[in-house]
């Protein structure tokens, strides 16, 4: 094994949970406990502020694949759409990591929530009026992955700076649970709105949604990293960051593995309104629930996560979920009820959180505290920032093929992928 930097030091530990306050950065105390990161006040916040946001944002997001899917019957500009959304991801999250080492996280985030909310407010207005065209959808969709870009490492690396190394695997899982709750609330609330209020609708309630975000930022403190350094060192920072990763063999296997799942797996969002329409025949309810059991299925895999704490095996664990990804899109592209297609998007779900939260935490345990930013800008290129490649990549291959084989394809490819690091790169043996 490659040896491996030290950790940062953890904010300092105050004492039992129960004796936590608002202290900023109050390390979690005993290990012992389940759920140990809620009893820290401030990320209580931030983890309300976001579920309430994230709720807003998947909302948008299904109400968004309707919009388009009814302006162009087309898988095609479906996969167009959610690469114009991603692209900012891959052109601009190595940088974003840099921004999250070296400036304030906190008043970064807010920036980008401000920014988020202004482009939701746009869309709602171009479809209230009908003025709205597939192009416009994709203008503010690349808008809006922008922010995006620019918020998920610092979002990430907050996390750290509240709980503290101790709680860092608890609040990783805690906070993948909201994450994917939200995807179960939101695509089912909008599948009710769009024949409620409609799709401009959906988009006023997602502008609104990040008002939480913005006042629990507000509401919060953040320590100040010790890691900014003076203006005019980003671009040497961001060659550190690429240097740090090319020599560190387990964090390569890591965000591979991340990088395939991004590719040629999460696309599979992106057509499922073509599986409600085309395939189940089931409209704008049933493109929510095949939406919402995506969702439910990871909230199940992380609440497991989250009441087990710090255990051992990870590389394992995260190795047998990948696989299990790659079952449930290859099941799901050979559905032809929407109960087999929930079943399949649920077990996905499941295996798409207990994928992501272990390597997260493996990553940002893994990587010295001044490196943090710039390593999760990497991660988040390999899970976001290669979406706009997958997309249009099976965007063009649902369009010549079908929606079914193209799930059908990525699914072969993430389960020949792993089984190839399983046999020649043994990533259990290397994190070990």
């Amino acid at each position: 094994m490659e040896q491996q930097p030290e950790p940062g030091p953890d904010p300092p530990d105050l004492g039992p949970p129960e004796q936590l306050t608002r202290s900023t950065g109050a390390a979690i105390g005993s290990s012992g406990r389940t759920f140990l990161a809620l009893y820290n006040r401030d990320f209580r916040l931030f983890l309300t502020g976001v579920f309430l946001s994230n709720i807003g944002t998947w909302m948008q997001n299904a109400a968004q694949g309707w919009l388009v899917f009814q302006l162009t019957d087309s898988a095609f500009w479906l996969g167009a759409v959610g690469f114009a959304s991603a692209l900012p991801m891959l052109l601009f999250m190595p940088l974003a990591g840099v921004f999250a080492d070296r400036f304030d996280r906190r008043r970064l985030m807010i920036v980008t929530q401000v920014a988020q909310t202004l482009f939701a407010l746009a869309l709602a207005v171009l479809a209230q009026i009908q003025l709205v065209t597939v192009g416009l959808v994709a203008v503010i969709a690349l808008l809006s992955g922008l922010a995006v870009a620019f918020t998920v490492p610092a979002y990430q690396a907050v996390v750290h700076d509240l709980v503290g190394s101790k709680g860092l695997m608890n609040a990783v899982a805690l906070n993948s649970t909201q994450f994917n709750l939200s995807r179960a609330i939101g695509p089912m609330l909008a599948g009710v709105a769009l024949g409620v209020i409609g799709v401009a609708g959906c988009f006023y309630l997602n502008a609104v949604s990040f008002f939480a975000m913005l006042l629990a930022l507000w509401s919060i403190r953040v320590p100040v990293q010790t890691s900014m350094e003076p203006v005019g060192s980003t671009w040497r920072r961001l060659a550190e960051g690429f240097r740090y990763i090319s020599h560190e063999k387990s964090v390569r296997l890591l965000l591979g593995l991340a990088t395939m799942i991004g590719v040629f797996g999460l696309p599979f969002l992106t057509f499922l309104p073509i599986f409600a329409v085309d395939i189940f025949h089931s409209g704008a309810i049933g493109l929510g629930l095949l939406m919402s059991a995506t969702g439910i299925g990871a909230v199940a895999g992380a609440l497991i996560l989250a009441s087990r704490g710090d255990f051992r095996r990870k590389g394992q664990f995260l190795l047998g979920a990948a696989f299990v990804f790659a079952a449930g899109l290859i099941v799901l592209s050979q559905a032809k009820t929407l109960a087999v297609g929930l079943l399949a998007d649920a077990v996905i779900g499941w295996a798409m959180a207990s994928f992501t939260a272990p390597t997260n935490m493996l990553i940002q345990k893994l990587v010295p505290a001044e490196m943090r930013g710039r390593v999760l800008g990497m991660y988040g290129l390999a899970v976001m920032g290669s979406l706009p490649v997958g997309n249009l990549l099976l965007g063009v291959v649902a369009e010549q093929t079908g929606a079914p084989a193209a799930l059908a394809i990525g699914g072969t490819l993430i389960g020949l992928f792993t089984v190839y690091v399983v046999l020649f790169r043994p990533l259990t043996r290397v994190l070990r």
